[in-house]
């Protein structure tokens, strides 16, 4: 995954032996926490960010340097959303 200006992501996709896999890259609008915010509050609800790193197991399978993008960029992040009472 490469972050691109305009909150615009490209995502490629590795093609591993014998597995079907996307030859094209993919190209989404990454939403920015405001907005996810904004959301959940115009519905009565507030969010917790929870960051998302691979397991201990993942790293050890793919190697440390496989993963550093990943741990630093943050691609991927839970949102956990909860209704206020």
């Amino acid at each position: 995954m490469t972050k691109l200006e305009g909150n615009l992501i490209k995502m490629e996709f590795l093609e591993r032996t014998g597995e079907p896999g996307l030859q094209e890259p993919l190209f989404k609008r990454q939403y920015t926490e405001t907005e996810y915010e904004q959301a959940a509050a115009a519905v009565g609800m507030s969010v917790a960010w929870k960051p998302m790193i691979a397991t201990p197991q993942a790293v050890a399978q793919e190697g440390e340097d496989f993963w550093r993008p990943v741990h630093e960029s943050q691609p991927y992040i839970l949102v956990v959303a909860q209704r206020d009472n």
